[in-house]
């Protein structure tokens, strides 16, 4: 590093020549993966190089406790912490350098945020429970939007742990998140409302998004379990746009309708279907699919027969 400093820095001495490099220099040094890291950043600070947040930030995205240990060092030497450092330790799931940036006085919050969701809803994406309960010992899941943006959250990605977290410790509850879409149907998630949360009775709409997931599994646990099929296609429609042969199969074993005149989208779907797996579409035909949206489909398909 003092050699390459020597060489292409003018003049050595300042090191006024790096420009706007300065601090990502500084803050390499921070987050360096070589023993010698503190010994990079204080020759860094004799040679004029001053304290930036951005070496405070690359340092909470460290795995712990090393982050922890570089965050307390930084601090006492006069560097600043600040919001994106927080933030950066939640997404890499640094819960210990995350809770000692809180204790530091770390807003969560810009100063713009009036409600603590835009960020913390996010977070239950990487699965890690202990970011959650440090940000929420600190008080930064509060309000009932908060909550139920992370609880709407983890059972999108189908993180069940983190779910269960949520009725537990948050007193979030299922039942008004049963009609969201976005909530994964996997076999995991299914069994998890049945048996935790005493779910008995599914909507249709359930078996489509197994469908959407590609979870055989969990198509065959809600059917087993007496959830209607939709009589719009929605599943078949859903596997088809996927390419998931292993669905459609499934589907049509267990005696799926393929769906009338009631389809989905029926005008957008030839261009949705542009440069769909070409099997799928062949399994569809041999099968007998005579539903409006495969009609649709067809047509819009014809000239690349």
């Amino acid at each position: 590093m003092r050699r390459l400093y020597s060489e292409w820095v003018e003049p050595p001495q300042s090191g006024q020549g790096l420009g706007e490099w300065r601090n990502a220099i500084l803050a390499a040094a921070a987050g360096s993966p070589t023993p010698d890291w503190r010994a990079k950043v204080e020759w860094l600070e004799q040679l004029g190089f001053t304290c930036t947040v951005a070496a405070t930030w690359l340092a909470a995205g460290l795995p712990d406790p090393d982050a922890l240990e570089r965050l307390q060092w930084l601090r006492q030497r006069g560097y600043p912490m600040e919001r994106q450092a927080a933030i950066r330790a939640a997404f890499k799931g640094n819960p210990t350098a995350l809770d000692y940036l809180l204790s530091e006085g770390v807003s969560w919050l810009s100063t713009e945020q009036v409600e603590d969701v835009s960020q913390v809803e996010t977070v239950p994406y990487g699965g890690n429970l202990a970011v959650l309960q440090a940000l929420h010992a600190r008080g930064w899941i509060s309000s009932q939007a908060a909550r139920r943006a992370v609880f709407r959250a983890a059972l999108e990605v189908g993180h069940v742990h983190v779910a269960a977290w949520c009725v537990e410790a948050l007193g979030c509850s299922v039942v008004p998140l049963l009609g969201c879409a976005l909530i994964k149907a996997s076999l995991e998630v299914l069994t998890w409302l049945a048996d935790q949360q005493g779910i008995r009775k599914w909507h249709s709409k359930w078996l489509t998004r197994a469908a959407d997931s590609g979870c055989v599994a969990a198509v065959e646990w809600l059917v087993d379990r007496g959830c209607p099929m939709p009589t719009d296609g929605s599943p078949y429609f859903k596997a088809a746009f996927n390419g998931d042969l292993a669905m459609l199969r499934c589907l049509r074993r267990l005696g799926c309708p393929w769906g009338g005149r009631d389809s989905p989208n029926a005008d957008l779907i030839p261009g949705w279907f542009r440069s769909r797996d070409p099997a799928v579409l062949q399994w569809l035909r041999e099968e007998g699919c005579d539903a409006h949206w495969f009609k649709v489909l067809e047509s819009g398909n014809s000239g690349s027969r």
